[in-house]
């Protein structure tokens, strides 16, 4: 296929105007069926939904737009062997996706002995008191450690973000660096730390980095990229 044929972005419809009226019609037909399969008679019976609820839905969306684009998931099929209701296709497709189960950490309290059978050596005088003040805290909030260098702040966060994710109730770590070379350095920390939190579930951890526009161009040009894989 010539550049002169590949439809940019901007131009949804294609270089032929006759598009315009089919693929109006088939979002239409799209449209109308979330709507029914959603209990809806119009779109003006929609809820408006808060700013968060906004933001989830819009992260759900991209997600089933990847997923339903992954061919190893979901492999190309003849338009007379589609089957718009195959429920046992997506099953396989979710199967073979096989998603982590989500960290649930139990741990409220980290006593000097869960301190050091995760991380090799009992906490110091510094992790000790960071930790007291996150486990009697009733509304916990944004902490601010500043200690020197080698005091242990890396495993202390760590800790507290076991306490803090067992009083809220959620399941997942960002830990975020400077600079690559930083987080080079700390990443096997925290994939140690990551091991020991169950000995029954696998769960994802990822080592992530900015890239520049020239490294996302070739990482999107190249065909064996997997979207998915770990990095």
């Amino acid at each position: 296929m010539a550049q002169k044929d590949i439809a940019v972005y901007e131009n949804y419809y294609g270089r032929d105007k006759e598009n315009v009226e089919v693929l109006q019609d088939i979002w239409q037909t799209i449209f109308d069926m979330a709507l029914d399969y959603a209990g809806f008679l119009d779109v003006s019976e929609l809820p408006d939904i808060d700013r968060s609820s906004q933001l989830l839905l819009s992260g759900l969306l991209i997600m089933a737009d990847w997923l339903a684009s992954n061919t190893e998931l979901f492999p190309l099929l003849s338009v007379e062997d589609l089957k718009p209701d195959d429920k046992l296709r997506a099953e396989r497709a979710w199967a073979k996706l096989d998603f982590p189960q989500m960290w649930n950490p139990e741990r409220s309290v980290i006593s000097n002995e869960d301190f050091k059978e995760t991380f090799g050596f009992e906490p110091r005088s510094v992790q000790s008191e960071v930790l007291k003040i996150v486990e009697n805290t009733a509304k916990p909030g944004i902490y601010i450690i500043e200690a020197p260098m080698g005091c242990g702040k890396t495993e202390t966060s760590l800790a507290a973000s076991e306490i803090l994710a067992s009083k809220c109730g959620k399941n997942g770590v960002f830990f975020g660096l400077p600079t690559q070379a930083t987080a080079n350095g700390i990443f096997p920390r925290i994939l140690s730390w990551a091991e020991k939190q169950s000995t029954e579930l696998y769960h994802s951890v990822q080592l992530n980095r900015r890239m520049k526009r020239e490294e996302l161009l070739a990482v999107d040009s190249n065909p064996e990229h997997d979207a998915f894989s770990e990095l």
